[in-house]
């Protein structure tokens, strides 16, 4: 890349350096940031001029990109781009017998959207739309001088790709791209496609990387209820006391992607609450099921509440009563972690149990 296409899109590399800077700054974790590097085979479409002798249209280049997701839906990224050379071969200008060689080297800072589908937990699907800011230099060899001819401009730029989670941190990518109009008049329009594949580093905090806890640290002692039309509160503050006096800890059910299974693991963590609540039988327990963001709304509604279920029936069958354990599907709200790694979409798929003491007579609820 020439030296002036550099100082003169200075300004747009300074924009990705405080475009990328002003996200850490709004969100000290940095855990919506990431950067890139990938390498690139390009295809010119219509690279040469038709009294070419030799033509060759592919390219072997590179880039770095850096990016902010804003939500698990939408990303906005900026990057560098080295597509390559494009070397062709014409009879030369003042003796047609005699071979001339010409390059046409391209390279380009992009500024794209890049919205995208999570699939599972590994694989994410993104499209990509935006624009190209484009430098295209011409140099040739002739007889007795040196033809060099150098353009600037702007296209657009189309792309779909998809990534692999390697870890929380690493990702593998693979992505298409489209220029459809890059190019001058003196240096030539052309119609590019770019395949690439790359690898991406996320930046995650120490504190994103602390193993789950299997405890609920903060039990809800006082919720109200609504039963045959009579709301009351569950705990009054001497109950409340006793409770805090007497209560376990509670054991947080996590479950793997898209299930409502419980693995013999969860099943010995139930196995805790199952005693205790056997020991207390005016102790009533409270499952509220959970998801991470992955999916719609609706769908995330009703796995949630499957799962809650799911721990009520493994209650129910070992022994507690029906009426003393309530469900609740929650979907993806109340996040405790970072939707955006494996690490934090585990810590959401969970079944959390509250409980409280029912002073009401057997009342059902």
């Amino acid at each position: 890349m020439s030296q002036d296409f550099l100082i003169k899109h200075s300004s747009l590399l300074c924009l990705m350096i405080a475009f990328i800077s002003s996200s850490a700054y709004s969100n000290p974790t940095l855990d919506n940031v990431y950067l890139g590097s990938k390498l690139s085979w390009s295809y010119v479409h219509n690279a040469c001029e038709p009294q070419q002798l030799s033509c060759d249209k592919d390219m072997l280049g590179g880039g770095i990109y850096g990016g902010v997701q804003w939500n698990k839906w939408i990303a906005t990224e900026i990057g560098y781009l080295d597509f390559g050379d494009v070397d062709a071969v014409y009879p030369a200008l003042m003796n047609a017998s005699i071979k001339a060689p010409y390059s046409s080297e391209i390279k380009g800072i992009e500024f794209s959207l890049k919205p995208s589908i999570q699939i599972n937990d590994k694989l994410t699907v993104f499209g990509k739309v935006g624009a190209l800011a484009w430098q295209n230099e011409v140099k040739g060899r002739e007889i007795d001088f040196d033809y060099t001819k150098s353009e600037k401009g702007w296209d657009a730029l189309f792309g779909l790709g998809t990534e692999y989670a390697l870890n929380d941190q690493w990702f593998l990518r693979a992505e298409f791209q489209q220029f459809p109009n890059l190019g001058g008049h003196e240096t030539g329009r052309s119609n590019i496609s770019m395949l690439s594949a790359g690898i991406t580093y996320r930046f995650i905090t120490k504190q994103k990387n602390k193993v789950p806890t299997v405890t609920n640290p903060h039990p809800v002692a006082n919720k109200t209820i609504q039963n045959n039309h009579n709301i009351y509160d569950q705990v009054d503050k001497t109950e409340r006391n006793k409770t805090e006096l007497t209560n376990k800890e509670l054991p947080v059910v996590l479950f793997g992607f898209d299930s409502y299974s419980l693995s013999d693991a969860m099943k010995n963590e139930l196995n805790l609450i199952v005693g205790y609540l056997k020991e207390h039988p005016n102790t009533h327990v409270l499952a509220s099921g959970y998801t991470d963001g992955i999916g719609t709304d609706p769908y995330n509604k009703a796995l949630s509440i499957r799962r809650a279920t799911a721990v009520k029936n493994y209650l129910t069958s070992q022994g507690i009563e029906t009426h003393r354990i309530q469900v609740e599907g929650l979907g993806a709200r109340s996040q405790v972690a970072n939707n955006k790694t494996d690490h934090g979409r585990m810590k959401n798929r969970r079944v959390v149990l509250t409980t409280w003491i029912n002073n009401f007579g057997g009342v059902k609820i």
